[in-house]
């Protein structure tokens, strides 16, 4: 088993470990009693607004693809979304782990340019990312505003716009600094192919990394990266279409808690989401343990939700979400693995 497969499992049983100590020092009597006492219409529709959240997410990679004149189906451009975001929620480095995976497999499935693939891709998720920085700042205004009396909310309001701010100076250095990026792409093909066999179950392979052309396909990756950004409406729609699914992640959370029997401030626990959202930047898988740790703890202390519920419908919030990526992720991952390299 190579270093990488050692790293991933090691990081999975950590979020595992973390979510399972916490459920069970909330108690599992407590929460199965929850459950089992909501309204099986508002689980249902807490159900539904988690697997909307990630399908119409899945319209943003549509609208972007549509504006570089990548033409497929919605059936395989979302085949190629949901192999993404499984990736994603197997690797341990936030948002940004299946990129270089899915980019791998569509451009050698489709015949196109990696790099350029690779562009696309990441000003997608780049469009996706824009919520969190837009609601991290409303968040802001809110607490300073509702919560004035209690200043740790603010301060943790602002926190949250902690990742953002890297987030943006990273892209600023990496566009002035290509001749980084460039030694890093040895790195990115080293870790893509190591991606891929950690899918394929082949542990002990090695893959040569070639770096030939290394200059030129970096290149390539910021023209394409530049041409995702020249196209305004194709932004426009795909920024829409990104606050849209985060609209659908609150509503998915907020009919769980409901289903409950708690009516919490829906704006509080509207601006709690992107707080809860620092989870996805720990090395943890999909942000295992650490997103539902920090998301019922939130709810309890400032949407005053008690925490058997807190944890219950956070619980089921995850496995309307992270839970179906997963499962339909990892059944298209597996099928385009076998298909493009055999």
């Amino acid at each position: 088993m190579n270093k990488s497969s050692k790293k991933f499992i090691l990081h999975t049983l950590l979020g595992a470990g973390i979510l399972l100590i916490f459920l069970t020092l909330v108690g599992w009597g407590e929460i199965i009693s929850a459950i089992r006492g909501a309204t099986p219409r508002l689980l249902f529709l807490g159900l539904l607004a988690g697997v909307l959240a990630n399908l119409v997410r899945g319209f943003v990679w549509k609208s972007v693809f549509d504006s570089f004149g990548y033409r497929y189906t919605l059936s395989e451009l979302f085949k190629i979304y949901y192999t993404g975001a499984f990736a994603n929620g197997v690797t341990p480095v936030g948002m940004a782990g299946g990129e270089p995976f899915v980019a791998y497999l569509t451009s050698k499935k489709h015949d196109l340019k990696y790099e350029e693939v690779l562009g696309a891709i990441f000003s997608s998720d780049i469009m996706i990312y824009v919520p969190f920085l837009t609601l991290s700042v409303l968040g802001l205004f809110y607490f300073l505003t509702l919560y004035h009396s209690q200043p740790i909310l603010s301060l943790l309001a602002a926190f949250i716009l902690l990742p953002s701010i890297i987030i943006i100076l990273f892209f600023l250095g990496t566009w002035h600094k290509r001749d980084l990026v460039k030694k890093a792409a040895v790195y990115i093909e080293k870790f893509v192919k190591t991606s891929i066999n950690f899918i394929k179950m082949r542990w002990d392979e090695v893959f040569e990394v070639e770096t030939n052309g290394v200059d030129e396909k970096v290149e390539r990756f910021y023209e394409s990266f530049e041409f995702a950004f020249s196209n305004k409406s194709a932004v426009a729609e795909a920024v829409i279409i990104s606050h849209l699914s985060r609209v659908l992640d609150v509503a998915s959370l907020y009919a769980f808690i409901l289903a409950m029997g708690i009516g919490p401030s829906f704006l509080a626990v509207f601006f709690l989401v992107p707080m809860a959202g620092l989870g996805f930047f720990l090395p943890l898988p999909g942000g295992l343990g650490s997103q539902q740790l920090i998301l019922s703890i939130l709810l309890v202390l400032i949407a005053n939700v008690p925490l058997s519920v807190a944890s219950a419908s956070v619980l089921l919030y995850r496995l309307s979400t992270y839970g179906v990526v997963m499962v339909v992720g990892g059944v298209f991952a597996s099928k385009m693995s076998k298909k493009v390299l055999g």
